[in-house]
């Protein structure tokens, strides 16, 4: 399998061995497809309704230095990307979300795409109406709000391919 070059950098996506084993397999399928599966994700089984797009997002660790990926659900705000530093509700932020804001970019994989891109964190009545999009599209972030209220904020993310 070839990988992208962005910017002269290799992309190759790489599985964290900490992930819960429906990610792994999600992550699995995305990667070795290279995009023509997984992009599109049924959500049922951990509690949403639907079928949702993901993106797999590339970071560099802060601490370690080592590429770790992750799939996203994302929804499209013009040409860049917003997702969400969910956890699952937990007190702490993802890892991921802590290495992307401190290098400041990334690499993300949409379908058969590749990309580098900067993050943008979103906030007030920005982060408010697009937070209803990505409620909508996946209704358990509306309970990992709640369970994260008033321990953090969760992060609303824009990801502007570069």
């Amino acid at each position: 399998m070839d990988f992208p070059r962005i910017r002269g950098v290799t992309v190759k996506p790489v599985i964290n061995g900490s992930l819960q084993r429906w990610i792994v397999r999600h992550l699995t399928e995305y990667i070795q497809s290279g995009g023509r599966k997984g992009h599109m994700w049924d959500s049922r089984p951990v509690g949403g309704d639907k079928v949702v797009p993901t993106l797999l997002l590339t970071t560099i660790g802060r601490k370690s230095g080592k590429p770790s990926t992750i799939p996203l659900i994302y929804v499209q705000d013009d040409k860049s990307f917003v997702v969400v530093g969910s956890r699952g509700g937990a007190p702490e932020h993802p890892h991921w979300y802590l290495n992307l804001m401190s290098e400041g970019k990334g690499w993300i994989q949409v379908a058969q795409e590749h990309s580098g891109i900067v993050p943008e964190l979103i906030e007030g009545t920005d982060r408010e109406s697009i937070w209803n999009e990505l409620v909508e599209l996946f209704p358990p972030y509306r309970d990992y709000e709640a369970q994260s209220e008033g321990v953090r904020e969760i992060p609303v993310i824009r990801l502007t391919p570069t």
